[in-house]
């Protein structure tokens, strides 16, 4: 799981960043997973976009607050991998 979405969550983000484009000079509520919460923000601050995060973690229990703290310390074990030309599953 945790590689799927280390290949899926930047593509999706950027897709919502592309769709946002016309609106970021506007203030927009944006409501997603708390699991792209560190990873879009970190998407926003490159392309220099001012946010805020209004609330976290609505919701997760202690399980899944479990589960994507793994997630995230295996994709930041494993950044390397994100060049799908070194991926195992690209080839």
């Amino acid at each position: 799981m945790a590689h799927e979405i280390m290949h899926h969550f930047p593509k999706r983000e950027k897709f919502w960043l592309s769709k946002l484009q016309d609106t970021l000079h506007e203030d927009v509520l944006f409501v997603c997973g708390w699991g792209h919460i560190e990873s879009f923000t970190a998407l926003l601050m490159k392309a220099e976009v001012g946010y805020s995060v209004r609330a976290d973690k609505i919701g997760a229990d202690q399980c899944e607050l479990e589960f994507y703290g793994e997630v995230r310390r295996y994709i930041k074990d494993n950044l390397a991998w994100l060049d799908n030309s070194k991926c195992f599953c690209s080839r």
